[in-house]
């Protein structure tokens, strides 16, 4: 079973993110801030992680470069809402796997779930095949 770790401030938002993604069929765990995050990421792997961009302490982008640089197999979906301090292009060049702008539907918030973790499988694919034909990595 997939799992996925739902990092926000807001313990409504965390409730809600929580029982959207067990309704869906995954393992969630949720995680107040991004230090907790990091705690929870150390202790066990998880496929994707969707965070809250505007937390104190570490923020979401910042949290975004720790995942990538550590467990860059690790799908990540940046949620926000308005925020003039990092674009959506900005997430994507950061290493998200895609941007969700609140109020979301829970629909869309199911879709990138999966897909997400769809792409996930094609980068281990991809990985797979590099090491046994012995080819240099992909960008």
């Amino acid at each position: 079973m997939e799992r996925v770790l739902i990092v926000d401030d807001d313990p409504n938002i965390l409730e809600m993110m929580e029982y959207n993604v067990l309704d869906f069929g995954f393992d969630a765990a949720v995680a107040e801030s991004g230090k907790d995050a990091l705690e929870k990421l150390i202790k066990r792997s998880y496929d994707v992680v969707i965070t809250d961009m505007k937390m104190p302490g570490m923020d979401g982008m910042q949290l975004l470069r720790h995942i990538k640089k550590f467990y860059p197999l690790t799908a990540v979906i940046v949620v926000t809402g308005f925020d003039k301090e990092y674009s959506y292009l900005d997430v994507i060049r950061a290493g998200a796997s895609d941007y969700l702008a609140k109020p979301f539907n829970i629909d869309e918030l199911e879709a990138k779930i999966y897909r997400a973790l769809r792409e996930q499988k094609l980068a281990r694919q991809v990985k797979e095949l590099e090491e046994q034909y012995q080819l240099p990595p992909q960008l």
